[in-house]
């Protein structure tokens, strides 16, 4: 990521490595930069859904698996 924060796949490894040791918010934040770069990533979505739940923020997280279903039916 440092020689390239343009890498989306980057940001997704890096959620998931943060995830694997709980640093949700962290996770969430590389998940969202990924997201940015590419606003229909449905794993992207997906994971931020899944994050906000294990946040406890439940109203965003239906808001993040409904945006991430929509991606995914196109």
């Amino acid at each position: 990521m440092a020689l390239d924060s343009t890498k989306i796949a980057a940001h997704l490894q890096l959620g998931e490595a943060l995830n694997a040791t709980d640093r949700l918010a962290e996770a969430l934040d590389a998940y969202q930069a990924a997201a940015a770069l590419q606003p229909d990533n449905f794993r992207a979505l997906n994971k931020i859904g899944m994050m906000l739940d294990r946040l406890r923020r439940p109203e965003e997280a239906t808001a993040a698996y409904q945006r991430a279903r929509e991606v995914q039916r196109r």
